[in-house]
């Protein structure tokens, strides 16, 4: 934003556009990806990278003309473009503690993911029935079954996600039920996409908690990473108040813990 201002107020004092015309292309690209993603529900950070491409080609254009005129003989031109560049150089390394999060995020995902995995490997009777506590179609049944199945070799195996199916019944057609149920607190908004809402497994589990508060916790991973999160698109929150973005419980800057957890039951 510094860069796109200073360099704008650079080409009405010169009354000349950027040397580039790549700006236009740029420019109509990131408004059209904005227009698909303003109404979006979901907003993981990889969905924003064809507009982070746009954003890439008219930094490279804006960045040529600060360069410019901060060889400018004038000493307010050549302060504006040193100034601007400190700038963009710290919002730059703001976006750095969101990569790191991003990273806190994806590691504590697949830990937890993988130790419940191994879990049920090592120690489900053969012949057992898995239920998923995710109510409906989901990546992460497909996935886990694939998991199972193929690297770990337990083809003996029945795998399916929890929709309100006889316990009872189940537990005298197999040797054992297991039921996996996921736990998250403090999920942020923008960061890698988790197949996971905290506020849906909430529900989920509360649905669930009567069926089984006779059945033994057998088995639980946690994982708490520190995140430092700034949500650049809630500056927009003002104008464009979309639950995706603007959720009233979540500020510009959050410093928090993120719990990720599965816990395994057993009768």
């Amino acid at each position: 934003m510094p860069m796109i201002l200073v360099v704008l107020i650079w080409c009405l004092v010169k009354r000349q556009p950027p040397r580039s015309g790549l700006w236009i292309f740029a420019g109509v690209w990131m408004l059209a990806w904005l227009g698909v993603y303003i109404p979006w529900y979901f907003g993981a950070e990889y969905y924003l990278m064809p507009f982070t491409a746009g954003v890439a080609v008219l930094s490279g254009v804006l960045l040529v003309e600060i360069i410019a005129f901060i060889g400018n003989p004038r000493r307010i031109w050549k302060a504006t473009g040193t100034i601007t560049l400190g700038l963009t150089s710290l919002l730059f390394l703001a976006t750095q503690a969101n990569s790191y999060s991003d990273a806190s995020v994806q590691l504590a995902q697949d830990a937890a993911n993988t130790s419940v995995m191994e879990y049920v490997a090592e120690n489900a009777p053969v012949g057992s029935i898995v239920l998923v506590n995710i109510q409906l179609a989901n990546e992460y049944i497909e996935q886990m079954e694939f998991l199972l199945k193929y690297d770990y070799g337990r083809t003996d195996l029945k795998i399916d996600y929890y929709h309100d199916q006889d316990l009872e019944q189940l537990a005298k057609q197999y040797p054992e039920v297991l039921i996996l149920a996921a736990h998250m607190e403090n999920q942020p908004k923008m960061t890698v996409r988790m197949g996971l809402i905290d506020h849906t497994l909430e529900i989920w589990n509360s649905l669930l908690a009567y069926k089984i508060d006779t059945w033994k916790e057998t088995f639980q991973v946690r994982r708490v990473p520190a995140l430092v999160m700034i949500d650049f698109p809630r500056l927009i929150c003002p104008v464009i108040k979309q639950e995706n973005y603007c959720s009233p419980d979540s500020g510009l800057v959050n410093i928090q813990n993120l719990l990720y957890q599965w816990t395994v039951y057993t009768k």
